[in-house]
């Protein structure tokens, strides 16, 4: 069953739950969510510049304050981009820590 079809499901239920069964909430998940009109409209999901990537969507900050307003400051950074810092900090050697690390798909 493909992520549309799932969709048209739901939509489709959607009614007949709330009718009968009171308060009805929908969970949603990865593209979903992002894609959520309420999550849009509540500035939930932000489009950030990463040099790297062009414009990508983040989420946004759950907190909004009038007087000290919430800003991203730095992208995230790229898959892999502090292995070698983190090894450091736990003394790990950089070809034995490293070595496995990227063996395992992680860095």
């Amino acid at each position: 069953m493909t992520p549309v079809d799932k969709g048209a499901i739901l939509a489709e239920a959607l009614p007949y739950l709330r009718a009968f069964h009171g308060k009805t909430i929908v969970v949603r998940f990865g593209g979903q969510a992002m894609a959520d009109p309420q999550m849009v409209h509540q500035e939930m999901v932000i489009d950030v510049d990463h040099p790297g990537h062009g414009s990508v969507k983040m989420l946004g900050f759950p907190v909004k304050l009038s007087r000290t307003p919430c800003a991203v400051r730095y992208p995230a950074p790229d898959h892999g981009a502090h292995t070698a810092e983190i090894l450091a900090e736990l003394e790990a050697g950089p070809s034995e820590g490293e070595a496995h690390v990227r063996e395992q798909g992680a860095g």
